[in-house]
């Protein structure tokens, strides 16, 4: 486990909900928060562990998911926000800067690194059907679906455009 800094504690709370091959790599509590959430950042995922008076949520967002992300910074504390696949904002919030451009650049790097294999799946497909580049630049539908993997168009900008070109 890398970047645990010593919460063994939150770390025995959330190894149960761990997926085979699931590793975590950054162990992140909120600052100056009464009931303060943990943040794991996870090699598929973040995973966030928010107790309360009555129990405790857990919820996760697969790196798949994660469409765009940004870093804000306020003057001691930060935040990350998410815009996920399904257009709704999720934000990990009062988190100390430094821990949160550490968080930021594992985000990066594994939202890149699926990114990347988006796209040379995509590659492979179009060479498998004997689609050129040249080819899907000139096709409509196909420039819609790889503007989709590349996150620069929602599925729903995607949807109606798609209607659009039938």
């Amino acid at each position: 486990m890398i970047g645990n800094r010593g919460k063994d504690k939150e770390y025995e709370k959330i190894r149960s909900r761990l997926r085979d091959g699931e590793e975590i790599l950054l162990t992140v509590t909120q600052s100056k928060a009464i009931l303060p959430a943990t943040y794991f950042v996870t090699n598929e995922r973040i995973i966030t562990r928010d107790p309360s008076i009555t129990g405790e949520g857990i919820t996760s967002i697969q790196w798949v998911d994660v469409g765009d992300f940004s870093l804000k910074k306020r003057l001691f504390r930060a935040y990350i926000e998410f815009v996920i696949r399904s257009g709704s904002t999720v934000t990990l919030d009062n988190i100390s800067r430094g821990d949160a451009e550490e968080m930021y650049r594992l985000i990066e790097k594994y939202v890149k690194r699926l990114r990347e294999a988006a796209n040379e799946q995509h590659a492979k497909e179009q060479a498998h059907t004997g689609q050129g580049e040249d080819k899907s630049a000139s096709d409509p539908l196909a420039v819609l679906k790889m503007k989709l993997v590349n996150d620069e168009i929602t599925e729903e900008e995607f949807e109606k455009k798609k209607k659009l070109l039938e």
